[in-house]
């Protein structure tokens, strides 16, 4: 039939045949700026629609036979059989800009799309048997029974990146795909059964799913410093492009950029991480051909856990009576590290081996690591002072008032969790003077120098830190 879109009386819109789909636009008053339908003389549903970074939009739904998507009179895309989904993507101005069927001799249903922050799509529906996603001819997708559901990647030109199906052997449905602030792609359906070799059981007829998808790349922490985490490579359609630069550029996602280093075509870390303390970054890099032309892209890069030695103790009971019988329990200790040691209720050291990790308790301590390793110390609720001694250390203040320790010749130390005008940078020694050290801010770090990095402040602003943070 015919329908009024803005609702002035007038049908703006009339099927070609059957149920035809519609894209409309409106202005941000509301008002009608364009409107299209999508459709053939048979039935066809619209079911999602998103737009991209650079105004684009992307529609996706269901038809039979033939449809039109332009308006300009000639059929724009075929179902390989029966019902197949299609991909529909338009400029600002509303125009087509590509079109595409996902199908195959079946029933095939688009129902969700979305957009990611690096200009990619991704869309989701249900198929049954095999399809077809890039329209080479070729089928992409076979269900292991039933209808399974699809995810389906493009890049910002509508080119087929990926493609996988969630299901089992019954019939399982893919409903709602969306996107979040990292590029993750997360997907809603429903299934019966099991579905992807078990990984999902109903607990009756038809169950719900969620599924989160990552484009990330992942790396076990407390690697070494300078570790290579990955190597870049390029997708050009330009065959004769074979070589290519690659840069860490400022942009969405920029957020880690000062953490890495790019070394030709390897992707580096600069310091060792800590999961406790960061469990992903995100960056920017831009890769660009011989000819100069280039494409950036937010990454991300999480970090996995490592299962490591305990690095907490705590005495409940810190008085026993006189003549209490011998071998009455005062404390049990279990030491993070077999070299290490603990003295006297004040002082906790470690000895001269690497991966210490010392931890204090509520009360003030005074916290050592020793010469010669890479030690990890924390202090807790109290007034600490932490120092790491000679070695590249990691020291993380908490509650109260804490003094880190610096002095040439003790490596380059990372301080987390310096509170400006409570805690305090302790200068050890050594000819050491607030008025000789260089504080050289970057992004969310802050180096402090002296012709070299003695210390890196991490997630604080440069402008706060002054001579009243020193003793």
């Amino acid at each position: 039939g015919s329908i009024d879109i803005d609702g002035d009386g007038n049908n703006d819109l009339t099927s070609n045949g059957g149920n035809d789909s519609y894209v409309a636009k409106f202005d941000s008053n509301g008002d009608l700026v364009k409107a299209l339908n999508i459709g053939g003389s048979s039935t066809d549903y619209g079911y999602g629609i998103a737009t991209d970074s650079n105004g684009n939009v992307w529609a996706t739904g269901t038809f039979w036979g033939n449809i039109d998507i332009d308006g300009d009179g000639n059929n724009d895309l075929t179902s390989n059989g029966g019902n197949d989904s299609y991909v529909a993507k338009f400029d600002s101005n509303g125009d087509l800009v590509k079109a595409l069927n996902i199908g195959g001799s079946s029933r095939d249903v688009g129902r969700s799309i979305a957009t990611d922050n690096n200009g990619n799509v991704w869309a989701t529906g249900f198929f049954e048997g095999s399809i077809d996603i890039d329209g080479d001819g070729n089928n992409d997708l076979t269900s292991n029974g039933g209808n399974d559901s699809y995810v389906a990647k493009f890049d910002r030109n509508g080119d087929l990146v990926k493609a996988l199906n969630i299901g089992g052997s019954s019939s399982d449905y893919g409903s709602g795909i969306a996107t979040d602030s990292n590029s993750n792609a997360w997907t809603t359906g429903f299934f019966k059964g099991s579905i992807d070799n078990n990984d999902l059981t109903s607990d009756g007829n038809s169950d719900s799913y969620v599924l989160k998808f990552s484009e990330a790349t992942s790396i076990d922490e407390n690697v070494a410093a300078n570790t290579v985490i990955g190597t870049f490579s390029t997708t050009d359609p330009d065959t004769e492009d074979i070589s290519f630069t690659y840069e860490l550029v400022a942009g969405a996602g920029d957020t880690d950029n000062d953490a890495f280093t790019i070394v030709g075509d390897e992707l580096r870390i600069r310091e060792s991480p800590d999961l406790e303390t960061q469990s992903s970054y995100s960056i920017r890099v831009r890769t660009t051909d011989a000819g100069g032309e280039s494409y950036s892209e937010n990454l991300t890069i999480n970090i996995s856990d490592v299962n490591e030695d305990p690095i907490d103790l705590n005495l409940d009971n810190n008085s026993i009576n006189e003549n209490s019988v011998a071998n009455t329990v005062v404390v049990s200790t279990t030491g993070p590290d077999t070299g290490d040691t603990f003295t006297d209720p004040t002082t906790i050291t470690g000895n001269s081996q690497n991966d210490i990790i010392l931890r204090g308790t509520a009360s003030g301590e005074t916290i050592q690591g020793l010469a010669g390793s890479s030690d990890i110390l924390h202090g807790k609720d109290g007034d600490d002072l932490l120092d790491g001694g000679a070695g590249k250390d990691k020291l993380h203040g908490n509650a109260g008032s804490d003094t880190f320790v610096l002095a040439p010749g003790m490596g380059r130390d990372i301080i987390f969790n310096f509170e400006d005008g409570t805690d305090k940078m302790g200068l050890g020694g050594g000819g050491l003077s607030f008025s000789n050290l260089e504080i050289v801010g970057s992004g969310s770090s802050i180096g402090l120098n002296t012709g070299k990095t003695l210390a890196t402040l991490r997630k604080i602003d440069d402008a706060l830190i002054g001579a009243d943070d020193f003793v």
